[in-house]
This record gives structure tokens, sequence and C-alpha cells, in this order.
């Protein structure tokens, strides 16, 4: 398979994707809502819709989707560690 010429090596998919969206609930007032989660870094905040409480990472988590959300963030499906 050709390696298009704005790519290196190591940024080529090797057949690893990951889940984009994810449930996160608020764990103050219990709002559940599908999200798209970012591909391209960990997202450290998330606003509620709801109660408008800021979700911060639950200690040892990369981000508000690895603590709250149905689904682990893009960096952890694939690389099994946080991106940052």
């Amino acid at each position: 398979m050709p390696t298009p010429s704005n790519t290196t090596p190591a940024d080529v998919d090797h057949g690893a994707h990951a889940v984009l969206e994810s449930v996160i609930t608020c764990p103050e007032c219990g709002l559940s809502r599908l999200e798209v989660m970012p591909t391209n870094c960990c997202q450290f905040f998330y606003e509620c819709v709801g109660c408008k409480r800021v979700l911060k990472p639950a200690a040892g988590h990369c981000c508000v989707f690895c603590s709250y959300g149905t689904v682990k963030c893009p960096s952890m499906q694939v690389q099994g560690g946080c991106c940052a």
C-alpha cells in the first residue's frame, strides 16, 4: 500500500481503529450524552450541559472519557496509553 506523501511511516494506520463515540455520564446530576471524542488529544475538561459542572479526569485517568464515558479515549484504545 503506498504511503501518502504528507505522512511518515509512523503516521500510517496499521489496522488500528478506535471507536470515536462515547456516552459520557455526569456523576453530579446523572445526565448522559453521546459525544464524539477528539483523536488528536485527551480531553481534560467537560462541562455537563445539565448541571454545568466541569468534569475532570478521576485520579489515574488521562481524560474525562476514560473516567465517565462508556468507551475509553482513542489513545487508550489504540495505544493502550495516554497521548500526552
